[in-house]
């Protein structure tokens, strides 16, 4: 079986004798059993005849007869013969298609966090307005909805500070105008969401998040002591049981809202807890972040680095194993990842920053991203629009980027992967000779993989269907999933996860 020394591939171990069979040529992704992982990892090692003697010994002829008929039906229908390893690979040049913007509705907080990046809300800025004022905010709208005008595709919006519900009177005007202004037509439809502390969900701040369906973001570690040992008030004191309750009050009163909870871990916490709380509130997503995975690398042992990553990844991988014979996806895919996957889409085009995604503070200042605000990213503002020479700014620092593709080329995840952070790449690259956040982006790409494995249809449907609300993309789901299910008819040892296999013309040769 010669074709098979050509293969470019990634294999997993899943669950209960099956493995994920990745490609990163098409983003294809498929369960197999193990016999036809022994068939690809030793067919282009030994010769055909020698191989099958092998396995008939092992799994009988009959069922390596099956698997090997199996193998040739998938690659005659086109699955292995776009597959060749690339020569090189170069982010294609994207426009300036700026669809997703973070507005900051208050550049403070009332808490004092320790691994904060943004400085409680003020990113080392000098601001001499700390809360968004309602002149800025509809001038930020309006803004955004002139550069959008033309646009067919939904738009993102997500609330930042800083704590946005500080600024609550503010935020329930720009919520109400957006609503006015998508029920006009006047662009596509915004999926809203916040994010937020957790502590000032009351119920009137409740209310206005369920009726404009603004999707909360709440920030909650893992454990309470390490909770309330980093996410504290600004007079020191621990913030977890007030966080606590705000999220069952919101999901108490507004079930139907989406709930998105964003831990994070450090080496001694526990994947564990916040795994069982989610199932408990019946929160709907995770969003995991590594207290020294990205900005603290280089405060950080290498030793400490890789001890953190291993743990992780047995604890996750027991996680998805309970999951599983629960009957349960693991849901830590947001729903731009699963259609990323589910539609076969290519989307490697770098962090974002400045490129399809901005960001806008109390004073109306835009910044090529949140991470990334200060004085040097600043590209204009929102009564005056964009400065001439904006994409200077960051051009150089894509450049840059392109000049590590070289480390690419042989990644599995290099199609997964959106690229580094540009402010923090070479900080945590620099460490140990070492690049972490490439290991980082390993690490939680074979978990989004393994997650978007175990949804299945009603669940894709619950999870990502509601945050839409709309019958398009309800229709999307159920289409690449029926489609999905013709492809899978009379096999048997390999089985198709991704609905359509390769849909994207080679970008890199």
């Amino acid at each position: 079986m010669n074709f098979l020394s050509d293969l470019d591939y990634k294999i997993f171990y899943y669950y209960n004798d099956t493995h994920l069979l990745y490609l990163p040529r098409t983003s294809a992704l498929f369960k197999i059993d193990t016999l036809f992982k022994e068939i690809l990892e030793k067919g282009s090692k030994m010769p055909e005849e020698a191989l099958r003697r092998k396995l008939y010994r092992r799994f009988g002829k009959a069922r390596v007869e099956e698997s090997m008929d199996e193998l040739r039906s998938v690659d005659n229908g086109g699955l292995l013969c776009n597959i060749k390893k690339e020569g090189s690979f170069m982010r294609p040049e994207r426009k300036n298609d700026f669809q997703r913007m973070e507005i900051h509705l208050s550049n403070d907080c009332n808490m004092a966090c320790s691994y904060c990046f943004a400085k409680g809300g003020k990113y080392g800025l000098n601001l001499c307005c700390k809360k968004m004022n309602w002149h800025t905010a509809r001038k930020t709208i309006e803004w955004f909805i002139k550069l959008n005008k033309d646009r067919k595709e939904a738009l993102s919006i997500q609330f930042f500070g800083g704590e946005p519900l500080l600024n609550i009177g503010v935020l329930e005007k720009t919520l109400s105008l957006i609503r006015r202004k998508s029920d006009a037509g006047q662009f596509p439809f915004i999926q809203l969401q916040i994010s937020t502390n957790g502590t000032l969900l009351t119920d009137n701040a409740i209310r206005i998040l369920a009726k404009y369906n603004c999707i909360p973001w709440v920030s909650l570690d893992a454990t309470k002591s390490s909770h309330n040992k980093r996410r504290v008030y600004k007079d020191g004191r621990g913030t977890y049981d007030d966080v606590l309750a705000g999220i069952k009050r919101l999901k108490r009163m507004a079930p139907e809202l989406p709930v998105v909870l964003c831990p994070t871990f450090d080496k001694d916490d526990s994947v564990d807890v916040i795994d069982k709380l989610q199932q408990d509130l019946k929160i709907e997503q995770l969003n995991v972040k590594f207290e020294f995975s990205l900005y603290n690398c280089s405060n950080t042992r290498k030793r400490d680095f890789d001890s953190m990553l291993k743990k992780f990844w047995e604890n996750m991988n027991r996680i998805l194993s309970a999951h599983l014979e629960k009957g349960m996806p693991l849901e830590i895919l947001s729903d731009y990842r699963f259609f990323h996957l589910h539609v076969g889409r290519d989307t490697y085009s770098g962090c974002g920053a400045g490129r399809n995604r901005i960001a806008v503070d109390a004073e109306g200042d835009i910044f090529i991203c949140s991470v990334g605000m200060g004085e040097k990213t600043g590209i204009g503002n929102v009564q005056s629009g964009l400065n001439p020479g904006y994409k200077d700014l960051f051009d150089n620092a894509y450049g840059k980027l392109n000049d590590r593709t070289k480390d690419c080329v042989n990644c599995w995840a290099r199609r997964l992967c959106n690229g580094p952070c540009l402010l923090s790449d070479d900080k945590a690259s620099a460490v140990d000779g070492l690049n972490r956040i490439c290991d980082y982006s390993r690490f939680q790409n074979e978990f989004y993989l393994k997650s978007y494995a175990s949804i299945r249809q009603e669940d894709a449907k619950r999870i990502f269907g509601v945050n839409k609300r709309t019958e398009k993309v309800l229709k999307k789901i159920d289409l690449l999933y029926c489609l999905r299910d013709l492809r899978n008819k009379n096999l048997r040892h390999i089985e198709y996860v991704t609905p359509i296999l390769s849909p994207i013309k080679p970008a890199f040769n």
